[in-house]
């Protein structure tokens, strides 16, 4: 993935965890955690995915929709 991408996506979950948790996450800590894989089942990834989904409606710009757990 180029810096680019990482940036954006750093960008993001920064935002989302700073309104979620209070705190935000440095982009070495972020990069690292990208290297890490992910051993959690599919439907714990998309529980997760749709509270970050609830948090962004409540407190974002737009509502997002999420259809048939496809997100």
């Amino acid at each position: 993935m180029d810096e680019e991408k990482i940036f954006l996506r750093y960008a993001i979950a920064s935002g989302v965890m700073e309104g979620v948790t209070g705190s935000g996450i440095s982009l070495q800590e972020y990069k690292r955690l990208l290297r890490r894989p992910d051993t959690r089942s599919a439907k714990e990834i998309i529980k997760e995915v749709e509270g970050y989904i609830e948090e962004f409606n409540t407190r974002g710009l737009r509502p997002v929709e999420v259809l048939d757990g496809i997100i």
